[in-house]
């Protein structure tokens, strides 16, 4: 009984240690726009009616990928990894925030993030493969 007590100590002394150290809960925003009206939308309604935002601000929470020729939030990283391009929307950044936009991608990439911008259903991103685009995206943040 008493190893069962050391092992029950040190298992809770590890995870207070890990929920100390730095995490992925850790945000990280870009703020350029923030005046803007949006209307907050879940991904997999913004996936399965896109026209029904076709044209409005809206806010969407996603797991953001950051790789060449895949710029996307996708519904979950079960999707990402199965290739699922049909449940993803492509993202384009606001020209101002450019200078930043590298560390920014490298910083959230692989996380589940929210963000803001104007969703079109005409541009579907590289190749034409995702639901549709988030463009102008002028606020982004892991959660």
């Amino acid at each position: 009984m008493t190893k069962f007590k050391v092992h029950l100590i040190f298992i809770g002394i590890l995870l207070s240690s890990l929920e100390c150290s730095p995490s992925k809960r850790e945000s990280f925003n870009i703020d350029v726009l923030m005046p803007l009206k949006y209307t907050s939308v879940p991904l997999d309604i913004l996936v399965n009616f896109p026209q029904n935002y076709n044209g409005l601000n809206i806010e969407t929470e996603g797991y953001f990928i950051a790789t060449f020729e895949d710029l996307a939030i996708y519904k979950s990283k079960f999707d990402y990894y199965s290739d699922s391009k049909n449940k993803a929307i492509w993202i384009n950044f606001n020209s101002e925030l450019n200078s930043n936009l590298d560390d920014t991608c490298k910083k959230l990439n692989r996380r589940y993030v929210i963000v803001r911008g104007r969703f079109i259903t005409k541009s579907k991103g590289h190749l034409g493969n995702y639901v549709g685009e988030v463009d102008n995206v002028y606020y982004i943040s892991s959660n």
